[in-house]
């Protein structure tokens, strides 16, 4: 290798190109280092002449590394497996000579040269540029290596605050923590009593362990033990004969989010998390006003974005219809449970020239309880921002899908707090703390003498009720998370109307044309075409036709609006990239000519009628958050002078705080949106559509993942289609295949 100025021999050439979105950053084959990474490699050598090749190679992809999600560079996994570490394709037949297949075997080459212990030494040696982790707080290097992990300073730190500030919680008990805790010994029957009325039962559900894929399909157990009988490691001891009854993992969930300070909730799309959530605060609240003080709990809600936001608080309100009527009819309670959801950016106080937020240690935030969803969306450095703006004594409550996509940025936060979540990993204790607590067994699969106590304050909850478990989404879905060959070719073979497939086969754009012509609701009579409401064009249809007539008052143009826009959330195009002939860009264009070739539109520059807009950046004095999405209208203006009226152009979207419940906007003010008729499968989390339309590109893209088809695969609520380049099964299987794990030393 030559040295740092010259770039690092050839790997550090061509860089990776990630959209801002998240996804893969691997559109280009085999990009290597970005211009970024290679300056800092060149910052570090000439402040510090003399860094060993390995010194720089490990400072030049650890920069890498965090530009593709990951918190720090796994000098193992490295050196084990560079491909799937960095995200590298071997070079095609047709390619093997071009530079950046060059660049590739080069980074190869130097990496085989290496042994992890040389390695991981070589860079503790150099004490100006890298500090061991077990002192890294007494100086000011910035790197950090710790085992095998190798982190800039700041990325180090952040996981630091993060984890210290779990286990603080994780530390502190609750007044319902245990039976035998004389200072509970008031409170528990009111704690056990309560839960049973949030969650009736008439039997104890004692568990003989999950089925084999426990996402999509209601958990079964073994019941019929009566709630005093004694236990051994979580089985029965009774010898009563058992039959199946299924687990309440809402129940279980909600106990053990109330006996500590933290807690996580997860699960699949429609397996209860909000239900769940909306009972726990009932809980809490109820217990709190029986305290002496009688004073509820000062509660926060938050989403990452203003669209999962948005989805979160109409999901609250309906959640809180289920609650059992005595608490209903109880208003100071109900006034005690929030519907009010807001923005993480929002309830921290986000400032404009910095990244740093008016919430922090020194001005904690005001509150006894926080509950954030969509908790995978959350990258490493805004859970860090949240956690050090607590306050010691609140509790923190995360939920989320474990399977997502991680966020956009740096860190995989939830994925790593439930590693263990599908196997549970409980101690006997808390097996037998949640059976006094709800009469409900975990099951003795679940039950793990070296669970760690991060683990007892996780629970994943099963059974989806969004789509058909045993219907084609269902099954599809259950395939790729469980990683199931068989079972997806299976389940994509299947006769079933809520799975559509398209190979695009010939020349792009026209095979993408053949598809989208398919969904245009004017072919509703063919088979395969989507009903009215749906498709590319059901918004359009309806806002042509229902368009009210001139001289109409404002409110019939909301609901004209509002109706549009609710056809809009009924089907969308998710891709997979960003460039290239199927990224987002370029499909978003063909639908457009496609639908401007059905006299549907008439595009004149960027804003033109019909124009599908999602706000990207939040701007609280519009009231619209980052993931709102709006369609663009043409409205009669009239003249402030002679009252003549003209067409102007406004934005609407929905919105609880509007006259009408739309929000009217002019495009001008719009500085930051951009037009999906097709949407980025990063996009679209926090997000779900009655039909969505998955466009994947052949397998060879390494940006095809299995937590990208899975969650592409459930945003959609009724039917799926996958159009994908070259076979479908090879597409899918080869993406199911990839598993995608950030890396970073959170409670490892």
């Amino acid at each position: 290798m030559t040295d740092a100025k010259g770039g690092m021999a050839g790997v550090a050439g061509a860089a990776g190109t990630e959209g801002s979105d998240g996804s893969d950053r691997s559109d280009k084959p085999d990009g290597i280092l970005r211009p970024v990474d290679k300056a800092l490699v060149r910052f570090f050598s000439d402040r510090l002449p003399g860094l060993s090749s390995p010194v720089l190679l490990a400072v030049g992809l650890a920069s890498y590394q965090l530009g593709r999600g990951h918190v720090c560079l796994d000098l193992a996994h490295v050196l084990e497996d560079p491909a799937e570490a960095l995200g590298l394709t071997e070079p095609a037949a047709d390619t093997a000579d071009t530079p950046v297949s060059e660049e590739a075997r080069e980074i190869r080459m130097s990496l085989a040269g290496l042994c992890l212990a040389n390695w991981v030494q070589s860079l503790s040696e150099v004490t100006g540029l890298v500090s061991p982790g077990e002192s890294a707080l007494g100086n000011t290097c910035p790197l950090v290596i710790a085992g095998h992990r190798l982190y800039l300073r700041c990325y180090w730190h952040y996981e630091r605050l993060v984890e210290s500030a779990i286990r603080y919680r994780l530390t502190t008990s609750t007044a319902n923590s245990s039976p035998n805790d004389a200072a509970a010994a008031d409170s528990w029957p009111l704690f056990v009593s309560v839960l049973s009325a949030l969650f009736p039962s008439t039997e104890l559900s004692v568990g003989s362990g999950p089925p084999k894929d426990s996402r999509f399909t209601d958990g079964q157990a073994e019941v019929g033990q009566p709630k005093d009988s004694q236990t051994k490691g979580g089985q029965p001891t009774d010898g009563q004969t058992a039959r199946r009854q299924p687990i309440d993992w809402q129940k279980i969930a909600c106990a053990v989010a109330a006996r500590s300070s933290f807690a996580v909730i997860t699960g699949g799309p429609g397996t209860g998390k909000t239900t769940t959530v909306v009972r726990l605060l009932a809980l809490l609240q109820t217990m709190a006003f029986a305290k002496p003080a009688a004073q509820p709990l000062r509660i926060a809600v938050a989403a990452p974005t203003g669209k999962a936001a948005a989805r979160l608080r109409a999901a609250l309100v309906t959640a809180r219809q289920l609650l059992p009527k005595f608490m209903q009819n109880d208003d100071v309670l109900m006034r005690s449970i929030p519907t009010e959801v807001t923005t993480l950016h929002r309830l921290l106080g986000a400032r404009t020239d910095s990244r740093r937020f008016q919430h922090d240690a020194r001005q904690p935030l005001p509150i006894d309880l926080l509950i954030i969803d969509e908790a995978s969306m959350i990258d490493l450095e805004m859970t860090a921002a949240v956690v050090v703006a607590l306050p010691e004594a609140a509790r923190l409550v995360l939920l989320g899908d474990k399977d997502q996509l991680s966020s956009v940025e740096a860190g995989g936060v939830l994925s790593q707090l439930c590693a263990r979540a599908e196997s549970g990993d409980y101690w006997a204790d808390t097996a037998q703390w949640v059976l006094e607590a709800t009469g409900v067994q975990i099951p003795a699969a679940s039950i793990r003498a070296e669970g760690r106590d991060l683990d007892q304050q996780v629970v994943m909850l099963r059974g989806s009720r969004r789509f058909d478990p045993s219907g084609g989404i269902g099954r599809i879905a259950s395939a790729v998370h469980a990683g199931h060959s068989e079972a997806l070719s299976q389940a994509l073979h299947a006769e079933d109307d809520a799975v559509r497939l398209h190979t695009l086969t010939g020349p792009l754009p026209a095979a993408l044309n053949r598809v989208f012509s398919l969904c245009l609701n004017r072919s509703s009579g063919r088979r395969g075409a989507p009903a009215f409401g749906h498709g590319l064009d059901g918004f359009l249809q309806l806002l042509h036709r229902l368009r009210p007539a001139a001289g109409a008052t404002a409110e019939a143009y909301s609901q004209w609006a509002e109706k549009v826009l609710l056809a809009r959330h009924c089907f969308q195009v998710l891709c997979a990239i960003r460039a290239g002939p199927l990224g987002i860009d370029q499909v978003n264009l063909v639908i457009e000519s496609l639908l401007a070739r059905e006299g549907l539109l008439v595009p004149q520059g960027l804003w033109y009628e019909g124009r599908p807009v999602l706000v990207t950046r939040n701007d609280y004095s519009l009231g619209l958050m980052n993931g709102d999405m709006g369609v663009t209208f043409s409205l009669p203006i009239g003249h402030p002078v002679n009252a003549s009226r003209t067409e102007a152009l406004r934005v609407a979207f929905l919105t609880d705080d509007a006259p009408g419940g739309v929000r009217w906007v002019l495009p001008s003010r719009l500085t930051s949106a951009q037009t999906v008729f097709a949407l980025t499968v990063h996009k679209s989390q926090g997000s779900e559509f009655d039909e969505c339309l998955m466009v994947l590109p052949d397998s060879r893209q390494r940006g095809l993942t299995r937590e990208l088809l899975y969650t592409g695969i459930t945003r959609a609520r009724q039917r799926i289609g996958i159009a994908a380049q070259g076979g479908i099964d090879e597409v899918l299987q080869t993406a199911m295949a990839r598993v995608t794990r950030r890396a970073g030393g959170l409670f490892t």
